[in-house]
């Protein structure tokens, strides 16, 4: 099972709480909270309620041995918005190995339920109540509006426009050309320096600057000095007629324009002169006015005090503008800073007096332009030869640049502290983002971490049982193997000795076969030599008939002592008379190798003797000292059928027979031995001689009884003691006993 959580068994419900909860088709009655828990013993997220009880009904839903998660809306009780908050909630009886799951589970899960404002991870009853959710909720959002609570009368706020306005910069080229119209001072003059040459203002440029300017218009200035003069008399053109402003209050019309004549001073009186005439229908003062024998026309000196002026004119606007972007640029910042709205408020209305003072000055410097315009029509009169205001127009010249120069230093310095902190707190945010992607990826690289040793571990715990299945397999495979390969060698060995043996057999049997034919070539040569012989064996046979008698008569003498013996035997032993116990004597000599077994004398006769198991019996010994189990093959049983009475007769009966037995044998090897003469002798080591046998196997003796050979040897002068056990001569000469299944007979 995997140790991260499963939101695919039940990704339908999960979706469909999670967004009846975010986005409700009915906000007043519709679900505001949903809990989220897991299967029974697996890591399947599911949903395991959801209501529209809000925060009391949640309470309830909080189980202390499970971890749940609960997504919930409340309403914000200052801005009276929907907040989404998500409660992690770990019981204090959730067992341990499931507690070390619950960080990681809960990243998981925060990711899947996004868009909360708020996460609380409760522990206990105290943590989930509705007044603990809700301070939580307090605490973070924010400004808190604790005091001044009385009703705001909400002004209306007027949409932030900029303070900047074009500056009117004038037509330099048109204004030459048409001389007759000269150009209007600028909006924004500065009069407070004092031009060095200047000409009165045309009526077209005070009806421009009062149009331009809010202030009551002012009166037509006339110079002091000029008031009284005879000026000529007005041109007869109608051109000139027409340029005269009917807005504005001129001069006589006898000073307003010259036309065909010309008047000139000589020694501080005029005279006028109709040589003199010009073609720009300007106002042309006398030359008394004009500088030091500077013959250069007026009018161009005129033009360039008005470059200056509003150069100047662009240079104060230039630095208002750039005070202006500094001021929208900080309230910019202190706006970003701030987000309440009575900071929202407060900032509208310095930025609207703002507006109205930047007004106010403007119509100041209109004001003031206005005056400048008259102070330079006035000082057309009194215009000094003093070159020290020169010098003082260039300091202040200089001055200016100096100041401009410094502003446009402290706007650049602004801009430029603006954009590093603005700089600042965009690489703040993009470390802090970078330091949560990090942390986010160190904790997942932990998960994964810990998931791939687990995981590992599970794998390394499957190879071991694979490897510990494979190894008992292919032990098993190599048991049988084994005995599979042990089986087939001894059938094939036994195949081999069955193949040896019949080969033996032919071999025997054509050896035989050859013998034969042989034996009737040597039988029909010996046949004259047998009748030739015929007569000795004759005798020979007489000789041997009469050592037959001889035997019989010593057998016969042998017979009646051993049925004294026994005669004498049964009186020495009364309790071997008894009826209905079976005694036995003992052959060999017996050590008993276990506790419940018994020792044998070799001799001594062993009553109550009882067959408990093949090849081992019962008894006692004849004192009653000994008891327990012997080998059967260590004795021989004692019939006892018959009374005492009868034991006698018995054995005369016994003896008659045996010798009747004995005469019956004796006659009968003599018989055959006159039958065949030729065979005698082998016919007489057949008839001593016990059968052989060829081991089969290795074979260890376990008793001291037994006898040990190896594959191959010879066994003879084997007894057939039981079924299963024989006994044998080895090739070492040791005489004991062996199993029957190791051996094979060998024929004869």
């Amino acid at each position: 099972m995997s140790l991260q959580v499963n939101f695919t068994t039940h990704s339908h419900e999960l979706r469909a709480a999670y967004e009846a909860v975010l986005r409700p088709a009915d906000p007043k009655n519709g679900d505001n909270w949903a809990m989220f828990g897991y299967d029974k013993g697996t890591n399947d997220l599911k949903v395991l309620g959801r209501g529209s009880g809000g925060l009391e009904e949640l309470q309830d839903e909080f189980m202390d041995g499970k971890m749940q998660y609960a997504f919930v809306r409340i309403v914000d009780p200052y801005s009276q918005l929907n907040k989404f908050v998500l409660i992690a909630w770990c019981g204090e009886g959730v067992p341990e190995s499931k507690k070390g799951l619950f960080n990681t589970h809960l990243a998981d899960v925060a990711q899947f339920l996004k868009g909360y404002h708020l996460q609380i991870n409760a522990r206990c009853d105290a943590d989930v109540t509705p007044a603990q959710i809700m301070k939580r909720a307090e605490e973070g959002s924010g400004s808190k509006y604790s005091t001044h609570k009385e009703e705001y009368q909400h002004e209306k706020i007027q949409p932030l426009q900029s303070a900047y306005k074009k500056t009117q910069i004038p037509d330099i080229a048109a204004m030459q050309r048409t001389s007759t119209k000269p150009e209007p001072a600028p909006k924004y003059g500065i009069g407070t320096s004092k031009p060095l040459v200047s000409t009165p203002p045309s009526s077209a440029a005070l009806s421009s600057l009062s149009a331009s300017s809010p202030s009551p218009k002012p009166a037509p200035l006339v110079p002091s000095k000029l008031q009284g003069r005879v000026w000529p008399p007005p041109a007869s053109s109608p051109s000139s007629s027409s340029t005269t402003s009917p807005n504005i209050a001129s001069p006589p019309s006898s000073a307003s324009v010259v036309v065909g004549k010309s008047w000139s001073t000589s020694g501080g009186g005029s005279s006028y002169s109709a040589s003199t005439a010009t073609s720009f229908n300007k106002v042309q003062p006398p030359s008394s006015l004009t500088s030091y024998g500077d013959s250069k026309p007026e009018p161009f000196v005129n033009k360039a005090h008005q470059l200056r002026l509003e150069r100047e004119a662009r240079e104060k606007e230039e630095r208002e503008r750039i005070k202006r972007e500094i001021a929208a640029s900080e309230a910019r910042e202190r706006q970003a800073e701030s987000t309440s709205t009575a900071q929202k408020l407060t900032e509208e209305r310095r930025l609207q007096e703002q507006r109205e003072r930047e007004q106010e000055k403007e119509r100041e410097l209109a004001q003031g332009a206005s005056s400048s315009i008259q102070s330079s029509r006035s000082a057309v009169d009194d215009r000094p030869a003093d070159f020290n205001r020169i010098r003082e127009e260039r300091l202040a010249r200089e001055k200016e640049e100096r100041e401009r120069a410094e502003v446009e230093d402290a706007a650049r310095a602004a801009r430029e502290a603006a954009k590093a902190r603005e700089q600042d707190a965009i690489r703040e945010q993009a470390l802090a983002r970078e330091e949560e992607q990090r942390r986010l990826l160190e904790q997942r690289q932990q998960q994964q971490k810990r998931e791939s040793e687990l995981n590992e571990a599970e794998r390394q715990k499957a190879r071991e049982a694979e490897e510990q299945k494979a190894r008992e397999v292919e032990e098993l495979r190599t048991r049988e193997a084994e005995e599979h390969r042990r089986m087939q060698e001894e059938e094939e060995h036994r195949q081999r000795q069955q193949e040896e043996a019949r080969r033996r057999h032919e071999e025997e049997e054509e050896e035989r076969q050859l013998n034969q034919h042989q034996d009737e070539e040597e039988d029909r040569r010996r046949q004259f030599e047998h009748e030739q012989e015929e007569k000795h064996w004759r005798e020979e046979a007489e000789e041997q008939e009469r050592r037959l008698q001889e035997q019989v008569s010593a057998a016969t003498t042998q017979s009646v002592a051993l049925g004294a013996d026994a005669l004498l035997a049964s009186a020495d032993h009364p309790e071997l008379a008894t009826v209905g116990s079976v005694s036995a004597i003992v052959l060999y000599s017996y050590d008993k190798a276990e506790e419940n077994e018994m020792t044998l004398y070799e001799g001594e006769i062993i009553r109550n003797v009882m067959e408990l198991d093949v090849g081992w019996w019962s008894g006692e010994s004849e004192d009653g000292t000994r008891s327990g189990l012997f080998p059967s093959n260590y004795v021989e049983i004692i019939d006892q059928s018959h009374g005492q009475g009868m034991a006698t007769a018995g054995a005369a009966a016994t003896n008659e027979q045996r010798q009747e037995s004995e005469y019956e044998h004796y006659a009968q090897q003599h018989a055959a031995v006159a039958a065949a003469p030729d065979h005698h002798d082998t016919s007489a080591s057949a008839l001593g001689r016990k059968p052989s046998a060829v081991a089969l196997y290795d074979y260890q003796a376990g008793e001291p009884n037994e006898i040990s050979f190896s594959e191959g040897d010879t066994i003879n002068e084997i007894e057939f003691v039981t079924e299963d056990w024989w006994s044998g001569k080895n090739g070492s000469g040791i005489i004991g006993l062996f199993p029957a299944n190791y051996v094979e007979l060998i024929s004869q």
